[in-house]
């Protein structure tokens, strides 16, 4: 089985209101280097839109993607994240919210993508 996890953090509209876009973007990019490092080399991570990160599993069935999305919750919401270039010492944490699908036979990419982005809880 191919299974696609999607990780949403939950605060990145507020925390762009609050700091920018250009903030949001480096807090996503420490977001994704952390969530990259918890899953295995044959696993694929990468950014899916302005606020969610994209984990596809090869040979991964919903329990494992459901395992590996609450490593990637646990790590991302215990971690403080710093602000990048700006001048405030300030740092913040994530709420992420985890979805997944398992691919299913004839299923297009953009339906596998819908279907775990639909499951984020």
């Amino acid at each position: 089985p191919l299974s696609l996890l999607v990780v949403e953090i939950a605060n990145a509209p507020a925390l762009g209101a609050q700091h920018g876009r250009e903030v949001v973007t480096h807090i996503l990019q420490q977001a994704a280097d952390f969530a990259c490092g918890v899953v295995r080399s044959e696993d694929l991570c990468g950014r899916l839109s302005e606020s969610r990160l994209a984990i596809s599993l090869p040979d991964g069935d919903a329990a494992a993607a459901r395992l590996v999305g609450e490593r990637i919750s646990a790590v991302l919401e215990h971690t403080e994240f710093g602000l990048g270039d700006m001048p405030t010492e300030t740092a913040v944490s994530l709420w992420v919210e985890t979805g997944h699908a398992v691919h299913e036979a004839g299923e297009s990419a953009d339906e596998l993508i819908e279907r775990a982005v639909a499951a984020t809880t």
